[in-house]
């Protein structure tokens, strides 16, 4: 009798359980800590593949600063989740909103030009040097995309911003 009864709020339960883990993601608005706009938002809407952009570099490292992200200091932290954000909303306008650019070269050129300016929006410049080298180290050690040049040209500009504002640490 009692079973019958909690059969439809059972499914309901199951329902939003569902819908909470593999919720809709607002593509226009990734939201703070999470990684899923690459798969959810990116890789969906373009088929890029594993070794594209979404899934072989914006996800890949998402997840990887993630996991490491107690191993950096409080600033450092800060600067991560700020980071990660800022690089996912750089791509809403283009890749989100904009219908008419469908090429994923064009999606990871888009993407790998918008570092610098998140880097150093999100207080790259003013985090210890110790984070600095703990981030180059994790790049390097994960980086089997093929995208090392263009780390090493994002450290370079990053690093010469930096410098020109007088905020190298």
């Amino acid at each position: 009798m009692y079973h019958t009864n909690l059969a439809p709020v059972l499914a309901v339960l199951v329902m939003m359980l569902v819908s909470f883990c593999h919720g809709d993601l607002d593509c226009s608005s990734p939201p703070p800590g999470s990684c899923a706009f690459y798969a959810e938002c990116l890789e969906s809407k373009y088929h890029c593949g594993t070794a594209g952009y979404p899934i072989g570099y914006g996800q890949k490292f998402c997840e990887v600063f993630e996991r490491e992200a107690d191993k950096f200091s409080p600033s450092g932290q800060e600067f991560l989740w700020n980071n990660m954000q800022c690089l996912q909303r750089s791509l809403v306008a283009p890749f989100i909103h904009n219908n008419t650019l469908s090429d994923c070269e064009t999606l990871k050129q888009t993407a790998l030009d918008s570092h610098p300016s998140c880097y150093i929006e999100s207080g790259y410049c003013d985090i210890p040097a110790k984070d600095k080298f703990l981030l180059a180290k994790i790049v390097l050690k994960n980086d089997i995309t093929g995208i090392f040049w263009s780390s090493v040209k994002l450290a370079s500009d990053v690093s010469k911003r930096c410098i020109s504002e007088g905020r190298n640490n």
